[in-house]
């Protein structure tokens, strides 16, 4: 029981390509089995079987935890916030955090997403007007920290948006690096870890700025900052930055990545892209879905949740065993690393039929799924807490934006960027073209539908 089989394919360390695209490395390793190990200079078990990484996830906490060379990379950056922390700093936070954004209480920032979206689709419409092209990835982008900015520090980061570009691609280079140990170690004065540590000062002033003007004018929000300035109220503590840090770039990087491969795959399944607006027409009076036609997005998350299967923003999860466990028949010891890809479970011939289609129908009603086998948001006591505003933060965009336009793309579609998430590096550049629709968007409309929310 103690032997767990050994992966032989090429070394991860001595093969560049490899390290330039590490789905293939990974893609080798899944074809081997659902459960192996890989020696290396990082040395893992790989769990190819959604029930072993079931297992693994619910037990994050007792049996595994997140003290391994990738987290201590999210670490370096994001301290102790929600995703890197551990223990009674975890659950406080989890405590603390998930009543906010749970299904009951995120029907309140509808308000901020419509006022964050309005502008986006005016830019839209300029740009379809003109001609202009978009760059979608930095678009997306934009739209998720405006709404998660509100939410959180009720701030409008509009005039920071090229200084957080630039942190948050620095933040993405040092985690997209190949983990080399003793050249990763914070302490190790490379040009890459001075970058980072400079960019996350710079972040941190930002923060700190806008929570002491808060502190100042004493004015109550209706925020996740002032949950926690209500039990901090007279300082600004390293774990208050460090919380809100984690939360900005957490809150808005899987969103908008997930919003841009959305975009990819109706750009290639072209009978799908005219299903979805042919059903947004049908369904949506206006441009901006009213509260009660919010609910009756069915087809706009069969959408979202086959494209979340195909290009899973979190595509790679790792987790270090803490105490002697039992997988699959085999012993794992203590202080052994655990690898797992949502990316590969989400192609299993075994769950999905015709896995590498994008079929939206799949996640329909009537398709009973294996839902072990689609972990876009993680599983377990660590789950993402922002799961269900990023679903309806996608499925309001989604149906605004596609009903309202057709894009052509005028520069390929990058390859995947494999960093915090599996994002694009830059672009791609769009052409936008304005949809032949009965309703026209007007800022009547909107507040009309705010009003409405708010009622």
């Amino acid at each position: 029981m103690d032997k767990i089989p050994l992966t032989k394919i090429r070394p991860f360390w001595k093969t560049k390509t490899s390290i330039k695209d590490p789905l293939s490395f990974f893609e080798e390793i899944d074809k081997k089995g659902d459960f192996c190990t890989y020696k290396g200079i990082l040395s893992f078990i790989y769990l190819g079987d959604p029930f072993l990484v079931k297992q693994v996830l619910d037990k994050t906490g007792t049996f595994y935890n997140k003290v391994n060379p990738l987290y201590d990379r999210f670490r370096f950056i994001l301290g102790k916030g929600m995703l890197t922390s551990e223990g009674e700093v975890w659950k406080d936070q989890k405590k603390s955090f998930s009543p906010f954004f749970s299904k009951n209480n995120i029907g309140k920032f509808l308000p901020i997403i419509f006022r964050n979206l309005s502008k986006t689709f005016k830019k839209w419409e300029n740009h379809a007007d003109n001609s202009q092209p978009l760059n979608l990835s930095e678009e997306f982008s934009n739209l998720t920290l405006g709404v998660i900015g509100e939410l959180i520090l009720s701030y409008d980061f509009k005039h920071h948006l090229k200084e957080m570009k630039e942190i948050t691609s620095t933040f993405n280079d040092y985690v997209a690096a190949p983990s080399i140990p003793f050249l990763s170690s914070p302490n190790i004065p490379t040009i890459l870890n001075l970058k980072v540590k400079n960019a996350r000062k710079k972040f941190l002033n930002i923060l700190e700025t806008i929570i002491k003007k808060r502190l100042l004018t004493k004015e109550k929000k209706d925020d996740l900052l002032q949950l926690i300035l209500d039990k901090n109220p007279k300082e600004i503590t390293p774990l208050i930055l460090d919380q809100i840090l984690s939360l900005i770039v957490a809150g808005h990087e899987t969103t908008s990545n997930a919003l841009v491969w959305t975009f990819y795959h109706l750009s290639k399944n072209k009978k799908e892209k005219e299903k979805l607006q042919n059903f947004l027409d049908k369904n949506l009076r206006g441009n901006f879905p009213s509260f009660q036609e919010i609910g009756q997005l069915s087809y706009v998350r069969q959408v979202i949740n086959e494209s979340l299967r195909l290009s899973p923003p979190v595509w790679l999860i790792t987790r270090k065993s803490m105490k002697e466990d039992i997988l699959g028949g085999q012993r794992v010891r203590p202080g052994q690393m655990i690898i797992f890809s949502p990316y590969f479970l989400h192609r299993k011939k075994e769950f999905w039929k015709d896995p590498q289609e994008f079929n939206p129908n799949r996640f329909s009603n009537n398709e009973k799924l294996e839902r072990n086998a689609f972990l876009p948001f993680g599983s377990g006591p660590h789950a993402c807490i922002g799961a269900s505003l990023s679903m309806m933060e996608m499925s309001i965009f989604l149906s605004v934006l596609i009903r309202s336009f057709d894009w052509r793309h005028i520069s390929p579609f990058p390859s995947p960027f494999l960093s915090f998430t599996m994002g694009v590096k830059n672009g791609p550049f769009i052409f936008l073209k304005k949809r032949n629709i009965s309703s026209k968007f007007s800022t009547e409309k909107l507040n009309n539908s705010q009003e409405s929310i708010q009622q």
